[in-house]
């Protein structure tokens, strides 16, 4: 799971989409981000947003800021679920190169938790365990 919008980072989106936008072009904010950028709700899971204009620079910004990866917690947490044996390699790499720790991904389990019984494949027992069994540091 990819962690919920709030302002700062809406923010941070628009500004990068500004950056990229042509004259004449609009972008307007719906659903929950426009719930979270006034004000009366801390986050929201998607950000909808609509495009107006003919130029392509919004649309290829788009598709350049979603090709960004997911925050490595995550990762190691379904490389976790998976076991494999290279899928245990990555999340080692991961610790020693310090792109994630142990309370990072404990962390990311804990909030991912609640929403876990939509993944019937998930054990969540066994990934609390290889979780729980990751070293210190």
């Amino acid at each position: 799971m990819r962690p919920d919008a709030n302002a700062e980072r809406i923010h941070d989106l628009l500004d990068a989409l500004g950056r990229r936008a042509s004259p004449g072009d609009r972008l307007y904010v719906a659903g929950g981000a426009s719930a979270v950028l006034v004000g009366w709700r801390g986050a929201t899971r998607d950000v909808d947003l609509r495009l107006e204009g003919d130029g392509d620079g919004l649309l290829r910004a788009i598709a350049e800021l979603k090709a960004g990866h997911m925050p490595f917690a995550l990762q190691a947490l379904a490389k976790l679920q998976r076991g494999f044996e290279q899928d245990l390699a990555d999340v080692s790499a991961m610790l020693s190169r310090g792109l994630a720790n142990k309370a990072e991904i404990s962390a990311a389990l804990a909030e991912a938790a609640p929403g876990l019984y939509r993944f019937p494949k998930v054990n969540a027992q066994r990934l609390a365990a290889a979780v729980g069994g990751l070293p210190d540091g």
